[in-house]
């Protein structure tokens, strides 16, 4: 579904991400790990279409993605952030229905009833996501007003609403206590089962360990393992990497 082929990124004199292939499968689940400055939300950028690549190439279903979020978006790419990026002043609903792709906004213009009628889809969609994410009794609150864990649920739920093939999760984690890690596993698997692809970067070993089928470890840029997470987490390059060495 997704091929990430000698990627590149280079900021300057630094190499963000460095000649980085891999392969990802239609259904899967996989984990990005890596230290801090490792290259790992870069690399997010670069699939997302936020960033153009100095050299190397993601293709997506066979087609080369071009740099644009919005045609990745348009794909079926959809993704997260790591810091929250909600609209706070708008309800949790309206941030939902806001993802949502209604079609040409000016036959709805034009037609009222055809107008009504997209509304009406898009708040029942917007309605079944945030019941799904367990947030249906905050869909009429604002966004700013509700604690950290419950925006964190929330910014999932708007990205589900692009209709995705593919998620990008940036650290959905953070930020969030053991009851809520363990909530947000039990969604990301739910997400998983329904068909979407996702792809996520993560500190939290223990969430890593527990939920991915399949591990990518980058340091400095590059690809250094890859594999499931039984395999990964005795790779003496990946304890090097975080632990150092004597």
């Amino acid at each position: 579904m997704l091929e990430v082929k000698n990627l590149t990124k280079s900021f300057g004199g630094l190499r963000a991400v460095d000649d980085v292939s891999f392969t990802i499968d239609e259904g899967s689940l996989t984990a990005i790990i890596g230290p801090n400055g490792a290259g790992k939300t870069t690399l997010f950028n670069l699939i997302a279409g936020a960033l153009p690549p100095t050299g190397g190439s993601v293709k997506f279903m066979g087609k080369i993605l071009p740099p644009s979020p919005h045609k990745a978006a348009k794909r079926g790419i959809a993704r997260t952030f790591q810091n929250v990026k909600l609209f706070h002043e708008m309800t949790l609903l309206e941030n939902v229905m806001c993802a949502w792709n209604s079609g040409p906004f000016l036959l709805d213009s034009i037609l009222p009833k055809r107008y009504r009628e997209t509304e009406r889809l898009r708040m029942k969609h917007a309605c079944y996501l945030l019941e799904d994410m367990g947030l249906g009794a905050d869909r009429d609150t604002r966004a700013g007003d509700l604690p950290f864990g419950k925006q964190r649920l929330a910014e999932i739920a708007r990205a589900m609403a692009l209709k995705p093939s593919v998620l990008l999760l940036d650290e959905p984690a953070a930020g969030l206590n053991r009851t809520e890690g363990a909530s947000l596993a039990k969604i990301i698997r739910h997400i998983v089962s329904s068909g979407v692809t996702v792809l996520l970067v993560e500190h939290d070993m223990q969430l890593v360990m527990n939920l991915a089928e399949r591990v990518i470890v980058l340091e400095s840029g590059a690809l250094i393992a890859d594999g499931p997470p039984s395999v990964v987490s005795r790779d003496p390059r990946v304890i090097q990497a975080y632990l150092g060495v004597a």
